[in-house]
């Protein structure tokens, strides 16, 4: 009983520290460029809350570049941290701004939380609405004449993973070539026991924590006996980015603090070691002396931002 009150303070703890310092990552690397962006009629236009489904949170905003005379755009979708349990979309309207300053198509798209009102709510099905709403701001920005030809996505914690999971798992279903991802601080998911759900699967506790861990919070199917023959590894694939990595994944730039307490540092070591493994194109930025909060490093900051310039340049150029 101790280790349940034990594990479910831990959530709590993890999933409050994210919803504070969610916002936080985001200006440790849009602060100083997107601050910048004096935003008026001659930059572009602000479109909000379209729909793409039936659930409140189904909600996305496009940020469109005022020229409209080229013959193609690229769209670049931006999903909110929050420790899946909070957040919004009009908190990430600055680096939305920036993106649209720069001529791309910005989407910010919110999704269903989990919160009081839907505790059933899984990051899986986080992950599909996220896909429904790509798929609905790309139609979308048709509609209103700015034609795409390439899409990419970005996030930060929370939506990092979401990021990562639209651009790795569901690119061949895109509408459009997927073209890069970027996040900071995105927790890959691929094991309960560095979230401190459970030490292992020996204990009845730690094996109950661990289902649930596996099919609530991430809503999967994953049986005790998966926990036993090693099954429950090819069961979380589908919201565990790391696990999706493969010799087609499209690139990716990605920033994590050594010293983050609440998504810990070996959740970029996943990463980095099947893209190494699968010879994947990626630039990492290592924030050596931040945490989850990565704000305190201005010049890892600028380095971020002139990383994603780049990568904007080579892979979805204007």
């Amino acid at each position: 009983m101790k280790k349940t009150l034990w594990v479910l303070l831990y959530i709590a703890v993890f999933i409050g520290s994210a919803v504070l310092f969610g916002p936080m990552i985001y200006k440790a690397r849009g602060a100083d460029e997107s601050s910048r962006v004096k935003w008026n009629d001659s930059v572009g236009t602000i479109m909000t809350d379209f729909s793409y489904g039936e659930k409140p949170g189904n909600k996305f905003d496009l940020y469109l570049p005022a020229d409209k005379s080229r013959s193609h755009y690229g769209l670049v979708g931006y999903f909110h941290g929050g420790g899946f349990h909070g957040g919004d979309k009009e908190g990430d309207a600055g680096i939305l701004k920036w993106l649209a300053s720069r001529g791309y198509v910005g989407a910010g798209i919110n999704y269903t939380l989990n919160v009081d009102g839907n505790p059933s709510t899984s990051i899986l099905n986080m992950t599909l609405e996220i896909k429904e709403g790509m798929n609905a701001a790309v139609e979308k920005a048709e509609e209103l004449g700015y034609h795409i030809d390439k899409v990419a996505t970005g996030g930060g914690s929370a939506g990092s993973t979401l990021s990562m999971v639209y651009a790795f798992r569901d690119a061949p279903d895109a509408p459009v070539p997927v073209a890069f991802t970027f996040q900071a601080a995105g927790p890959t998911l691929t094991d309960p026991r560095e979230f401190g759900q459970c030490k292992g699967f020996e204990t009845q506790e730690d094996r109950r924590s661990a289902l649930k861990f596996f099919n609530v919070f991430l809503g999967l199917d994953v049986k005790e006996e998966d926990l036993d023959s090693g099954e429950w590894m090819e069961k979380i694939k589908p919201v565990s980015p790391a696990l999706q990595i493969n010799e087609n994944t499209v690139p990716i730039l990605f920033s994590h603090g050594c010293d983050d307490h609440i998504v810990i540092y070996k959740q970029a070591e996943h990463l980095l070691e099947a893209l190494d493994k699968h010879q994947v194109p990626y630039t990492f930025i290592q924030f050596d002396r931040s945490g989850h909060n990565m704000g305190w490093q201005p010049k890892k900051q600028q380095e971020f931002f002139d990383s994603l310039k780049v990568y904007l340049n080579r892979y979805m150029p204007l």
